[in-house]
């Protein structure tokens, strides 16, 4: 049976604690639509929550801090 990316970013997100769409990406080699996809599935299930924005040094959005409920 093979890992799932939502099994292996979840498993990502209990190593670290606290993650960013773009460092889970990274890290499981996705893009970060793909990661923000399933951190808005797993956010809606209630298996992570959103605890921090992270601002950046450029234009956009702050970045979402995820971790593990």
């Amino acid at each position: 049976m093979s890992i799932t990316t939502r099994q292996r970013l979840i498993e990502f997100i209990g190593q670290r604690e606290l993650t960013t769409a773009e460092e889970a990406a990274r890290a499981l080699r996705c893009t970060p639509a793909n990661a923000r996809h399933h951190l808005s599935n797993l956010l809606s299930d209630g298996v992570v929550q959103v605890v921090a924005e992270r601002t950046r040094d450029h234009p956009g959005r702050p970045a979402l801090l995820y971790t593990l409920s």
